[in-house]
């Protein structure tokens, strides 16, 4: 419920009531976003055959340049039949995870974006399956991280 008063203050208006209740729903319509994609990490996480650091080298691959480019992300999304609005749209939602490389997406960030939060043991799993695997490429992963 919302505090309407404060000691020495006048309660708020009801335009103040109305911003702060759609405030609420605003935050609560955020929770239930990104618990849904927590849970859907956390599915992808377990599946035995997920492999981040595969996953981030078929991404990048197209660009050839170590790192997942909006054009990369969008060839992808179109090959998958993925809707999206456009370059701008892959463009922000690259620059939310990698606000210091614009439009470019590096192994750690893409990490970020992929692996669950929450239960750690399921990011440590999906982190030794892309461990075993860069061994055994030659470049190693070692140069992304």
């Amino acid at each position: 419920m919302l505090n309407k008063n404060r000691p020495g203050s006048p309660g708020p208006n009801a335009h103040t009531l109305a911003a702060l209740k759609s405030f609420a729903k605003m935050l609560f319509v955020i929770a239930e976003r990104d618990k849904k994609i927590e849970i859907r990490k956390e599915v992808i996480a377990e599946m035995s055959q997920f492999n981040p650091w595969q996953c981030f080298k078929f991404l990048s691959a197209s660009d050839r340049l170590g790192y997942i480019s909006c054009t990369s992300l969008m060839h992808f999304l179109t090959a998958n039949s993925i809707h999206y609005n456009g370059p701008l749209e892959v463009s922000a939602f690259i620059d939310s995870f990698a606000p210091k490389h614009p439009g470019r997406l590096s192994y750690i960030e893409f990490l970020d974006v992929i692996l669950v939060n929450r239960r750690l043991h399921l990011r440590q799993k999906a982190l030794q399956r892309s461990k075993k695997t860069a061994v055994r490429d030659k470049k190693g992963f070692n140069e992304f991280l």
